[in-house]
């Protein structure tokens, strides 16, 4: 590896010189122009001409023939999040059309463009640089907020909200595939020019741990609302479920507060009541002999696991503050 020494020029410029056999390789003279961008490691990458961004169109065709919903399904996520500008999915659609038009619904940016008895045809209409990660999180974040409000109200008052809390749940994942293609799309490209207030691929690696876990503590929202939909529950047992479950909801509202404000202080206190929670799931398993009361308790040990995730990506987090 050679090394080159900073010069200062003038006031506000450095320079550094050019090895010779790469101003020949490159055919460059004297007052020739030289472009540069900083990649995902902090590195700059020196071109004698502007990258141009490939605009070609790439397409993916998937054979859905002998293959069961869930499979179909992952590899119409597969070829989403990959950024295919196109679609073509082929095979006995007589079977499975409408769980298919189902599963094209749920993702964002989609369109039918053809459809034959054995041929449909996606094309996707997303502009990735319009789609900014932090406002999303906070969409994800805010959404998450109401399905804790409506299994509180069915703890509450007995309301069973399961179908309000499936319903933002299908938006959270809608919102989790989306930012899944952007964060894709830097890694296949090496990268960050999508997002310049990101500045390495380990900042990426936060953002995608943060939606990880929000997604998981959004499906146990849903998981919690449809056991209690199927649940009879004694008075005893659902003041013990609501005591539990609101100083869970405070962990998630103060661990969202830390992560907003980049605050280890409070990332660590809520990272600190993980074991005390996690004990009291204990307790009330030994307390009541109810096996769907024991299912929902599990649920509230994963949350309070997915909780301390996000308050241990603030603190592994350099740039955070300590306060």
């Amino acid at each position: 590896m050679e090394y080159r020494k900073l010069i200062k020029f003038g006031n506000s410029s450095h320079i550094i010189s050019l090895p010779n056999n790469w101003v020949k390789k490159h055919k460059l003279k004297k007052g020739d122009l030289i472009y540069f961008e900083e990649n995902g490691s902090g590195e700059l990458i020196l071109n004698r001409e502007i990258k141009k961004e490939n605009s070609q169109i790439t397409q993916t065709t998937i054979d859905i023939i002998n293959k069961p919903v869930p499979t179909i399904e992952r590899e119409i996520l597969c070829a989403y999040t990959n950024n295919y500008d196109i679609i073509n999915i082929v095979g006995d659609l007589k079977r499975c059309r409408k769980e298919i038009e189902i599963i094209l619904g749920n993702l964002l940016a989609l369109e039918i463009m053809e459809q034959t008895p054995n041929k449909i045809v996606v094309k996707d209409f997303l502009n990735l640089k319009e789609v900014s990660m932090d406002d999303n999180i906070r969409r994800i974040d805010l959404t998450t907020r109401s399905m804790f409000n409506y299994v509180k109200e069915s703890l509450d008052k007995g309301v069973d909200n399961f179908d309000n809390i499936s319903y933002l749940d299908t938006n959270v994942n809608k919102i989790r595939f989306l930012l899944y293609r952007a964060m894709n799309k830097c890694l296949k490209t090496n990268s960050l020019d999508l997002y310049p207030n990101i500045h390495s691929f380990i900042e990426l690696l936060r953002y995608r741990l943060v939606i990880n876990n929000l997604e998981d503590i959004a499906d146990d929202c849903r998981r919690i609302s449809r056991f209690l939909r199927k649940t009879k529950l004694r008075k005893n047992e659902k003041n013990d479920l609501k005591r539990l479950y609101y100083e869970i909801e405070d962990s998630y509202l103060k661990v969202m507060k830390a992560y907003y404000a980049n605050s280890r202080e409070l990332a660590h206190e809520v990272a600190s009541n993980k074991d005390r929670i996690i004990e009291g799931c204990r307790k009330l398993f030994e307390k009541h002999d109810n096996k769907n009361f024991g299912v929902i308790l599990e649920k509230y040990k994963g949350m309070e696991s997915f909780i301390r995730n996000i308050a241990r990506v603030v603190i592994d987090n350099e740039g955070a503050n300590k306060k």
